[in-house]
């Protein structure tokens, strides 16, 4: 991955090509190919109805805490980017709702934003429909998909002095994550953004 795809835009993909999210689901039990990743909450649905009641009740629990996650990991990633200081990327907020794949590519575009860039992020940004895909196992999910569309030009990069960055305005960006729960803890382990105007 280059310097270029962190978020001056974010560019394609944050940390996972959206194929290798495809197939890390797969491999953990989903279908393959596209299918893998329902556009919308209805694969879960569907799943948790033809499930016992404690099943349902455990798939539902578990969509809520992995949408809370995914909503907490960008709200941690504006707070810190938009901390004028050049040691950032090592802020330790960045690991509470993140880990793996797309830790590592959040660190990276803190790091090239403030440190390398010099630049401050001013806003939020907005999430528009984060709804859960996938649920894997279905009956008490350990791993969510969760798809959504995220609007950025709320929340862009400017210079010190107060210039937009680039003078690169922000959009609608088509978003996926995986969300994964290990210890009673559910954190982003991958993420996909991809570029303004895919959704």
């Amino acid at each position: 991955m280059t310097m270029t795809q962190f978020r001056l835009r974010r560019g394609a993909a944050a940390g996972f090509t959206a194929t290798a999210l495809l197939a890390s689901v797969a491999a953990c039990g989903g279908q393959s190919g596209p299918a893998a990743l329902p556009a919308a909450s209805g694969g879960a649905t569907t799943k948790a109805a033809s499930a016992s009641p404690s099943s349902s009740s455990k798939a539902t629990a578990a969509v809520k805490q992995a949408l809370a996650a995914y909503r907490s990991a960008f709200a941690d990633w504006a707070s810190v980017e938009a901390i004028s200081s050049k040691a950032d990327y090592q802020n330790p907020r960045l690991a509470d709702h993140l880990t793996g794949a797309a830790l590592s590519y959040v660190t990276g575009a803190v790091y090239v934003n403030t440190n390398v860039k010099g630049g401050v992020t001013h806003g939020q940004p907005v999430l528009l429909h984060p709804t859960a895909g996938q649920v894997i196992p279905a009956n008490d999910p350990t791993q969510v998909v969760v798809n959504d569309c995220v609007q950025t030009d709320s929340w862009l990069l400017y210079t010190t002095d107060g210039h937009l960055y680039n003078k690169v305005p922000g959009g609608r960006e088509k978003t996926q994550a995986l969300v994964v729960e290990s210890s009673g803890t559910w954190k982003v382990s991958q993420l996909v953004v991809q570029i303004v105007g895919t959704c």
